[in-house]
Protein backbone atom coordinates (compact mmCIF):
# COMPACT_ATOMS: atom_id res chain seq x y z
CA UNK A 1 0.00 0.00 0.00
CA UNK A 2 3.00 1.79 0.89
CA UNK A 3 4.11 2.25 -3.04
CA UNK A 4 0.34 2.74 -3.71
CA UNK A 5 0.16 6.35 -2.16
CA UNK A 6 3.78 7.37 -2.58
CA UNK A 7 2.63 6.78 -6.78
CA UNK A 8 -0.47 8.91 -5.77
CA UNK A 9 1.21 11.63 -4.13
CA UNK A 10 3.96 11.57 -7.16
CA UNK A 11 1.36 12.03 -10.05
CA UNK A 12 -0.75 14.81 -7.66
CA UNK A 13 2.40 16.89 -7.60
CA UNK A 14 3.28 16.15 -11.28
CA UNK A 15 0.05 17.27 -12.25
CA UNK A 16 0.74 20.34 -10.23
CA UNK A 17 4.05 20.82 -11.54
CA UNK A 18 2.86 20.56 -15.09
CA UNK A 19 0.39 23.25 -14.59
CA UNK A 20 2.86 25.47 -13.36
CA UNK A 21 5.09 25.17 -16.25
CA UNK A 22 2.05 26.07 -18.40
CA UNK A 23 1.80 28.85 -16.46
CA UNK A 24 5.20 30.17 -16.90
CA UNK A 25 5.12 29.48 -20.65
CA UNK A 26 2.20 32.20 -20.76
CA UNK A 27 4.63 35.10 -19.78
CA UNK A 28 6.99 34.47 -22.51
CA UNK A 29 4.67 33.49 -25.27
CA UNK A 30 1.58 35.99 -24.64
CA UNK A 31 2.43 38.90 -27.60
CA UNK A 32 0.01 41.40 -28.46
CA UNK A 33 -0.94 42.32 -31.73
CA UNK A 34 -0.94 45.17 -34.34
CA UNK A 35 -3.93 44.67 -36.39
CA UNK A 36 -6.87 46.32 -35.93
CA UNK A 37 -9.32 45.90 -33.20
CA UNK A 38 -12.17 43.49 -34.23
CA UNK A 39 -15.51 44.08 -33.73
CA UNK A 40 -17.22 42.54 -30.56
CA UNK A 41 -20.63 41.86 -29.44
CA UNK A 42 -21.23 41.52 -25.37
CA UNK A 43 -23.31 38.66 -24.58
CA UNK A 44 -25.20 38.46 -20.71
CA UNK A 45 -27.22 35.93 -19.60
CA UNK A 46 -29.36 37.10 -16.70
CA UNK A 47 -32.31 35.50 -14.79
CA UNK A 48 -33.22 37.63 -11.34
CA UNK A 49 -30.03 39.54 -11.26
CA UNK A 50 -31.95 43.10 -10.67
CA UNK A 51 -29.13 43.38 -7.61
CA UNK A 52 -26.14 42.94 -9.66
CA UNK A 53 -27.35 43.67 -13.56
CA UNK A 54 -26.86 47.37 -13.27
CA UNK A 55 -22.91 46.90 -11.74
CA UNK A 56 -21.91 44.89 -14.76
CA UNK A 57 -23.42 46.59 -17.29
CA UNK A 58 -22.03 50.03 -15.91
CA UNK A 59 -18.65 48.79 -16.16
CA UNK A 60 -19.07 48.01 -19.65
CA UNK A 61 -20.36 51.27 -20.25
CA UNK A 62 -17.01 52.73 -19.37
CA UNK A 63 -15.56 55.01 -21.77
CA UNK A 64 -12.20 52.76 -22.31
CA UNK A 65 -14.53 49.64 -22.68
CA UNK A 66 -17.41 51.53 -24.46
CA UNK A 67 -15.11 52.81 -27.37
CA UNK A 68 -14.44 49.46 -28.51
CA UNK A 69 -17.36 47.71 -28.33
CA UNK A 70 -20.14 47.16 -30.86
CA UNK A 71 -23.21 45.98 -29.14
CA UNK A 72 -24.04 44.72 -25.53
CA UNK A 73 -26.73 41.78 -26.02
CA UNK A 74 -28.30 41.16 -22.70
CA UNK A 75 -30.66 38.09 -22.62
CA UNK A 76 -33.50 38.14 -20.02
CA UNK A 77 -33.90 34.23 -19.35
CA UNK A 78 -37.39 34.64 -17.48
CA UNK A 79 -36.61 36.45 -14.72
CA UNK A 80 -39.19 36.95 -12.14
CA UNK A 81 -38.02 39.79 -11.12
CA UNK A 82 -37.39 43.49 -12.04
CA UNK A 83 -34.30 42.77 -14.07
CA UNK A 84 -35.69 42.95 -17.76
CA UNK A 85 -37.42 46.72 -16.34
CA UNK A 86 -34.04 48.05 -15.68
CA UNK A 87 -31.86 46.63 -18.84
CA UNK A 88 -34.81 48.00 -20.71
CA UNK A 89 -34.43 51.64 -18.89
CA UNK A 90 -30.67 52.01 -19.16
CA UNK A 91 -30.66 51.19 -22.89
CA UNK A 92 -32.80 54.05 -23.77
CA UNK A 93 -29.79 56.22 -22.32
CA UNK A 94 -27.63 53.49 -23.90
CA UNK A 95 -28.13 52.51 -27.36
CA UNK A 96 -25.34 49.77 -27.48
CA UNK A 97 -27.31 48.03 -25.48
CA UNK A 98 -29.91 45.18 -26.96
CA UNK A 99 -32.26 43.82 -24.03
CA UNK A 100 -33.85 40.26 -25.75
CA UNK A 101 -35.48 37.98 -23.83
CA UNK A 102 -35.57 33.47 -24.48
CA UNK A 103 -39.15 33.16 -24.33
CA UNK A 104 -39.30 35.45 -28.19
CA UNK A 105 -36.65 32.86 -29.58
CA UNK A 106 -39.47 29.29 -29.33
CA UNK A 107 -37.53 28.07 -32.54
CA UNK A 108 -34.55 27.29 -29.14
CA UNK A 109 -36.89 25.77 -26.89
CA UNK A 110 -35.23 22.36 -27.09
CA UNK A 111 -32.19 23.58 -25.81
CA UNK A 112 -32.06 21.91 -22.32
CA UNK A 113 -29.40 24.22 -20.66
CA UNK A 114 -31.03 27.80 -19.80
CA UNK A 115 -27.59 29.35 -19.84
CA UNK A 116 -26.85 27.47 -23.03
CA UNK A 117 -30.13 28.57 -24.27
CA UNK A 118 -29.77 31.94 -23.85
CA UNK A 119 -26.57 32.51 -25.70
CA UNK A 120 -28.08 30.96 -28.86
CA UNK A 121 -31.06 33.71 -28.77
CA UNK A 122 -28.68 36.22 -28.63
CA UNK A 123 -26.18 34.66 -31.16
CA UNK A 124 -28.51 34.69 -33.58
CA UNK A 125 -28.80 38.75 -33.33
CA UNK A 126 -25.36 39.58 -32.86
CA UNK A 127 -23.34 41.66 -35.15
CA UNK A 128 -19.53 41.44 -34.18
CA UNK A 129 -17.00 39.11 -35.38
CA UNK A 130 -15.72 38.26 -31.69
CA UNK A 131 -18.35 37.77 -29.02
CA UNK A 132 -17.22 38.13 -25.22
CA UNK A 133 -19.12 36.47 -22.59
CA UNK A 134 -18.96 37.92 -18.93
CA UNK A 135 -22.01 37.33 -16.13
CA UNK A 136 -24.41 39.15 -14.73
CA UNK A 137 -22.82 39.38 -11.14
CA UNK A 138 -19.39 40.32 -12.99
CA UNK A 139 -17.33 43.21 -12.75
CA UNK A 140 -15.05 43.91 -15.60
CA UNK A 141 -12.18 46.27 -15.54
CA UNK A 142 -11.68 49.32 -17.70
CA UNK A 143 -8.86 47.53 -19.65
CA UNK A 144 -11.31 44.43 -20.39
CA UNK A 145 -12.06 45.22 -23.82
CA UNK A 146 -8.75 46.69 -24.90
CA UNK A 147 -6.54 44.01 -23.74
CA UNK A 148 -8.21 41.20 -25.41
CA UNK A 149 -8.61 43.08 -28.58
CA UNK A 150 -5.01 43.53 -28.65
CA UNK A 151 -4.55 39.88 -28.43
CA UNK A 152 -6.38 38.45 -31.44
CA UNK A 153 -4.29 37.03 -33.64
CA UNK A 154 -5.26 35.18 -36.94
CA UNK A 155 -4.96 32.21 -35.51
CA UNK A 156 -7.33 33.08 -32.90
CA UNK A 157 -10.48 31.32 -31.70
CA UNK A 158 -11.09 31.52 -28.18
CA UNK A 159 -9.52 33.44 -25.52
CA UNK A 160 -9.86 33.09 -22.06
CA UNK A 161 -9.10 35.45 -19.01
CA UNK A 162 -8.61 34.82 -15.34
CA UNK A 163 -11.53 35.40 -12.75
CA UNK A 164 -11.15 36.49 -9.09
CA UNK A 165 -14.12 36.94 -6.17
CA UNK A 166 -14.80 40.65 -4.19
CA UNK A 167 -12.88 40.25 -0.81
CA UNK A 168 -15.10 39.64 2.15
CA UNK A 169 -12.94 37.80 4.78
CA UNK A 170 -14.99 35.01 5.60
CA UNK A 171 -13.64 31.60 6.05
CA UNK A 172 -16.27 30.11 2.77
CA UNK A 173 -15.01 33.09 0.55
CA UNK A 174 -11.25 32.97 1.71
CA UNK A 175 -11.94 29.28 0.54
CA UNK A 176 -13.40 29.88 -2.40
CA UNK A 177 -10.68 32.37 -3.24
CA UNK A 178 -8.24 29.70 -2.68
CA UNK A 179 -9.90 27.21 -4.96
CA UNK A 180 -10.41 29.87 -7.41
CA UNK A 181 -6.72 30.78 -7.51
CA UNK A 182 -6.11 27.16 -8.56
CA UNK A 183 -8.45 26.81 -11.26
CA UNK A 184 -6.87 29.81 -13.25
CA UNK A 185 -3.69 28.20 -12.96
CA UNK A 186 -5.16 25.04 -14.22
CA UNK A 187 -6.64 26.99 -17.52
CA UNK A 188 -3.58 29.30 -18.01
CA UNK A 189 -1.08 26.16 -17.41
CA UNK A 190 -3.39 24.20 -19.59
CA UNK A 191 -3.43 26.35 -22.08
CA UNK A 192 0.51 26.79 -21.73
CA UNK A 193 0.64 23.46 -23.07
CA UNK A 194 -1.65 23.52 -25.57
CA UNK A 195 -3.90 21.07 -24.06
CA UNK A 196 -6.68 22.95 -22.19
CA UNK A 197 -8.62 21.59 -20.18
CA UNK A 198 -10.59 24.48 -18.17
CA UNK A 199 -11.98 27.67 -18.45
CA UNK A 200 -14.41 30.10 -16.63
CA UNK A 201 -17.69 31.35 -19.11
CA UNK A 202 -17.47 34.82 -16.65
CA UNK A 203 -14.64 35.83 -18.58
CA UNK A 204 -14.27 34.39 -22.28
CA UNK A 205 -13.99 35.69 -25.90
CA UNK A 206 -15.17 33.28 -28.74
CA UNK A 207 -14.45 34.45 -32.72
CA UNK A 208 -18.24 33.92 -33.66
CA UNK A 209 -16.86 31.82 -37.05
CA UNK A 210 -15.34 29.54 -34.93
CA UNK A 211 -18.63 28.73 -32.77
CA UNK A 212 -20.42 28.22 -36.21
CA UNK A 213 -17.56 25.62 -37.93
CA UNK A 214 -18.15 23.18 -34.54
CA UNK A 215 -21.93 23.91 -35.08
CA UNK A 216 -22.74 25.95 -31.69
CA UNK A 217 -23.70 23.29 -29.09
CA UNK A 218 -24.62 20.61 -30.84
CA UNK A 219 -24.32 17.48 -29.24
CA UNK A 220 -23.95 19.17 -25.78
CA UNK A 221 -26.79 20.99 -25.56
CA UNK A 222 -28.94 18.65 -22.85
CA UNK A 223 -26.33 19.11 -20.67
CA UNK A 224 -27.18 21.84 -18.05
CA UNK A 225 -24.02 22.89 -17.77
CA UNK A 226 -20.40 23.00 -20.01
CA UNK A 227 -21.34 26.57 -22.02
CA UNK A 228 -17.84 26.90 -21.15
CA UNK A 229 -15.57 24.18 -21.20
CA UNK A 230 -17.23 21.61 -22.91
CA UNK A 231 -17.58 24.35 -26.03
CA UNK A 232 -13.98 25.01 -25.87
CA UNK A 233 -12.87 21.28 -26.18
CA UNK A 234 -14.85 21.27 -28.95
CA UNK A 235 -13.27 24.28 -30.49
CA UNK A 236 -10.46 23.23 -29.67
CA UNK A 237 -10.53 19.80 -31.72
CA UNK A 238 -11.14 21.48 -34.34
CA UNK A 239 -8.84 24.33 -34.22
CA UNK A 240 -5.48 23.13 -32.38
CA UNK A 241 -3.81 26.59 -32.32
CA UNK A 242 -7.14 28.30 -31.42
CA UNK A 243 -7.16 28.59 -28.07
CA UNK A 244 -5.09 31.09 -25.76
CA UNK A 245 -5.34 32.60 -21.86
CA UNK A 246 -4.19 35.51 -20.85
CA UNK A 247 -1.85 36.21 -18.26
CA UNK A 248 -2.60 39.62 -16.64
CA UNK A 249 -4.69 40.92 -14.08
CA UNK A 250 -5.48 43.87 -16.69
CA UNK A 251 -8.03 41.09 -18.18
CA UNK A 252 -9.45 39.99 -14.20
CA UNK A 253 -13.20 39.48 -14.23
CA UNK A 254 -14.50 40.19 -10.25
CA UNK A 255 -17.52 38.05 -9.42
CA UNK A 256 -19.47 37.09 -6.11
CA UNK A 257 -18.24 33.99 -4.02
CA UNK A 258 -21.07 31.73 -3.07
CA UNK A 259 -23.02 33.15 -0.23
CA UNK A 260 -23.12 29.70 1.65
CA UNK A 261 -21.80 26.24 1.68
CA UNK A 262 -25.51 24.95 0.11
CA UNK A 263 -25.03 27.33 -2.30
CA UNK A 264 -21.29 26.61 -3.33
CA UNK A 265 -21.95 22.71 -3.07
CA UNK A 266 -25.31 23.08 -5.45
CA UNK A 267 -22.48 24.89 -7.88
CA UNK A 268 -19.46 22.56 -7.93
CA UNK A 269 -21.95 19.69 -8.73
CA UNK A 270 -23.10 21.13 -11.65
CA UNK A 271 -20.27 22.11 -12.87
CA UNK A 272 -19.07 18.27 -12.07
CA UNK A 273 -21.96 17.15 -13.88
CA UNK A 274 -20.25 17.26 -16.88
CA UNK A 275 -17.42 15.17 -16.11
CA UNK A 276 -18.38 11.85 -18.64
CA UNK A 277 -19.14 14.32 -21.74
CA UNK A 278 -15.49 15.74 -22.48
CA UNK A 279 -14.31 14.59 -25.82
CA UNK A 280 -10.96 13.57 -25.03
CA UNK A 281 -10.71 10.63 -23.67
CA UNK A 282 -7.31 11.06 -22.30
CA UNK A 283 -8.90 13.85 -19.97
CA UNK A 284 -11.90 11.67 -18.91
CA UNK A 285 -8.68 9.60 -17.41
CA UNK A 286 -6.96 12.46 -16.09
CA UNK A 287 -9.92 13.55 -14.15
CA UNK A 288 -11.07 9.79 -13.00
CA UNK A 289 -7.38 9.37 -11.74
CA UNK A 290 -7.05 12.87 -10.22
CA UNK A 291 -10.68 12.32 -7.99
CA UNK A 292 -9.40 8.24 -7.24
CA UNK A 293 -5.73 9.52 -5.92
CA UNK A 294 -8.20 12.21 -3.43
CA UNK A 295 -10.28 9.07 -2.80
CA UNK A 296 -6.84 7.37 -1.30
CA UNK A 297 -5.79 10.25 0.34
CA UNK A 298 -9.04 10.38 2.38
CA UNK A 299 -9.14 6.50 3.38
CA UNK A 300 -5.28 6.40 4.34
CA UNK A 301 -6.73 6.46 8.41
CA UNK A 302 -8.78 3.22 7.39
CA UNK A 303 -4.98 1.65 5.94
CA UNK A 304 -3.43 2.77 9.09
CA UNK A 305 -6.20 1.43 11.15
CA UNK A 306 -5.51 -2.13 9.81
CA UNK A 307 -1.75 -1.66 9.74
CA UNK A 308 -1.23 -1.43 6.30
CA UNK A 309 0.88 1.70 6.78
CA UNK A 310 1.81 3.48 9.87
CA UNK A 311 0.45 7.37 11.02
CA UNK A 312 4.10 8.93 10.33
CA UNK A 313 3.57 6.98 6.89
CA UNK A 314 0.21 9.29 6.30
CA UNK A 315 1.95 11.82 7.86
CA UNK A 316 5.08 12.07 5.32
CA UNK A 317 2.15 11.74 2.35
CA UNK A 318 0.08 14.95 3.57
CA UNK A 319 3.43 16.77 4.06
CA UNK A 320 4.06 16.56 0.85
CA UNK A 321 1.34 16.91 -0.28
CA UNK A 322 0.97 19.87 1.50
CA UNK A 323 4.23 21.50 0.10
CA UNK A 324 2.62 20.89 -3.10
CA UNK A 325 -0.46 23.17 -2.58
CA UNK A 326 1.71 25.85 -1.30
CA UNK A 327 4.14 26.06 -4.24
CA UNK A 328 0.71 25.75 -6.46
CA UNK A 329 -1.02 28.32 -4.81
CA UNK A 330 2.11 31.02 -4.26
CA UNK A 331 1.58 31.22 -7.95
CA UNK A 332 -1.43 32.10 -8.01
CA UNK A 333 -1.45 34.18 -5.30
CA UNK A 334 1.87 36.20 -6.53
CA UNK A 335 -0.39 37.05 -9.82
CA UNK A 336 -3.51 38.30 -8.07
CA UNK A 337 -1.18 40.73 -6.00
CA UNK A 338 -2.26 38.46 -2.55
CA UNK A 339 -0.07 37.05 0.00
CA UNK A 340 -1.10 33.98 1.18
CA UNK A 341 -1.35 32.39 4.97
CA UNK A 342 0.88 29.21 5.58
CA UNK A 343 -2.34 28.15 7.62
CA UNK A 344 -5.02 28.75 5.05
CA UNK A 345 -2.92 26.34 3.08
CA UNK A 346 -2.66 23.80 5.69
CA UNK A 347 -6.56 23.82 6.50
CA UNK A 348 -7.06 24.55 2.29
CA UNK A 349 -5.14 20.89 1.92
CA UNK A 350 -7.40 19.14 4.32
CA UNK A 351 -10.60 20.72 3.12
CA UNK A 352 -9.86 20.04 -0.45
CA UNK A 353 -9.63 16.18 -0.04
CA UNK A 354 -13.17 15.35 1.29
CA UNK A 355 -14.73 18.47 -0.97
CA UNK A 356 -13.60 17.36 -4.08
CA UNK A 357 -14.49 13.45 -3.64
CA UNK A 358 -17.77 14.99 -2.24
CA UNK A 359 -18.67 16.83 -5.07
CA UNK A 360 -17.12 14.69 -8.19
CA UNK A 361 -19.57 12.21 -6.70
CA UNK A 362 -22.44 14.30 -5.99
CA UNK A 363 -21.76 16.17 -9.50
CA UNK A 364 -21.96 12.88 -11.49
CA UNK A 365 -24.93 10.80 -9.49
CA UNK A 366 -27.37 13.11 -8.10
CA UNK A 367 -29.30 16.01 -8.34
CA UNK A 368 -28.59 20.04 -8.15
CA UNK A 369 -30.32 23.23 -8.19
CA UNK A 370 -29.66 26.52 -10.15
CA UNK A 371 -31.43 29.57 -10.55
CA UNK A 372 -34.86 27.94 -8.72
CA UNK A 373 -34.88 24.37 -10.81
CA UNK A 374 -34.14 21.11 -9.80
CA UNK A 375 -31.66 19.08 -12.41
Amino acid sequence: MEVVLVGACIFYLSALLWYLTGFKKLDTEFKTNKFPPPSVSVIIAARNEESNILTCLNSLLVPENKKLITEIIVVDDFSTDQTFKLITELSIQNPIIIPIQTQNFPHYSGIKSPKKRAIQCALSVAKGDWIAFTDADCLVPRTWVSVFTQAVSNSSQLIAGPVEFFRKGSFLSSWQHLEFAGLMVVAGGSSGHNQPSTINGANLWIRKSAFSAVDGFSGIDHLISGDDELLMHKIHSMFKDGIQYLPTREALVLTHAQPDWTSLFNQRKRWASKGFHYQSGRYKVFLSLFWFIHVLFLVMPVFAFFNLVTWGFIGFILLLKFAGDAFFLSTSNSFLNQKINPFSVLWFGWIQIPYLVFTGFMGTFSRFDWKGVRY
